[in-house]
């Protein structure tokens, strides 16, 4: 192996015939495995799409690899804080948490019905009972 390197780095070979001195190998080629020029070729296409496309990218992203850090995380006192909400969320208690998401969800919930509804007094009636119905709920916890 370390021949056909040397072969290599002198510019000596070719994909043609390599003569050896004799020695007996075992063979690890499979006609199963040889791809045929068509097949080159087309691997050869799909690489070079990757590279124009890569190139393509390069030009509209710049030098972001795309695993940079979102802006609110990019410094460590940002990472601080972030750390600082989730320890308040995790003394609250998930109980808690999971209460006031509902409400939030509900409040946006809302917010589309009224829009969707307008001025229709009957289905205004409804979210008012609605919202009395979850505020019981709520107290009750």
């Amino acid at each position: 192996m370390e021949t056909v390197t040397i072969a290599k780095a002198l510019g000596i070979t070719n994909l043609g015939h390599i003569s050896t001195d004799g020695t007996k190998m075992k063979a690890n080629a499979s006609n199963n495995y040889t791809l045929s020029k068509e097949e080159i070729e087309g691997i050869r296409r799909i690489i070079e799409r990757g590279i124009a496309i890569d190139k393509e990218e390069n030009k509209l992203y710049g030098d972001k690899k795309g695993d940079e850090l979102p802006s609110e995380l990019n410094t460590q006192e940002k990472i601080r804080e972030k750390n600082l909400k989730f320890r308040e969320f995790h003394t609250r208690g998930i109980e808690n948490v999971r209460i006031e998401h509902n409400l939030v969800c509900s409040a946006h919930n809302l917010r589309v019905m009224w829009s969707k509804l307008g001025s229709s007094v009957a289905a205004l009636c409804n979210i008012k009972a609605l919202v009395a119905n979850f505020a019981f709920r709520v107290s009750s916890i």
